[in-house]
């Protein structure tokens, strides 16, 4: 019965609309791995907010003005790490394709990310040790028991 309902018109039609629709959403989850399609673009001063809403008020202060002595920098590390970003997708997509050029590429973005994670571990430790135990506790980057590390 099965193989009837498949071997007809609809059957087929659906085959064609489900590789259709399984395309799209390779073709999808690819641009947005490549950042081709980018989230709502997150805010340096808004995600900083979000963090220091968590802690008591002296705490949260010590992070603005370390965050704030540190923006500038911060900020050209991210214009980098999206620089790279750009020179991936462009090494991705071109022809002919060289797999040197995207190895370069990949490895070049590592790098920018690896600068701007460091950068932000270094005002982390920076400010560790001038907050309270109460505000080092809070400053988890993901609730206890879920998320990233748990």
């Amino acid at each position: 019965m099965m193989t009837q309902w498949f071997s007809g018109r609809w059957g087929r039609a659906m085959c064609v609309a489900s590789l259709v629709l399984n395309l799209f959403l390779v073709g999808y989850l690819i641009g947005r791995a490549l950042d081709v399609w980018p989230a709502k673009p997150r805010r340096a001063e808004a995600f900083v907010e979000r963090l220091a809403a968590r802690l008591p008020e002296r705490d949260a202060a010590v992070v603005r003005r370390a965050v704030a002595a540190h923006t500038p920098s911060i900020d050209a590390l991210v214009e980098a790490v999206r620089d790279s970003r750009r020179q991936v997708r462009a090494a991705l997509t071109a022809e002919p394709f060289d797999r040197r050029a995207l190895e370069a590429a990949l490895q070049e973005s590592r790098a920018r990310h690896h600068a701007l994670e460091t950068a932000v571990q270094a005002i982390v430790l920076e400010t560790a040790g001038e907050l309270s135990p109460e505000g080092r506790g809070r400053l988890l980057w993901s609730k206890r028991g879920h998320g990233r590390g748990h």
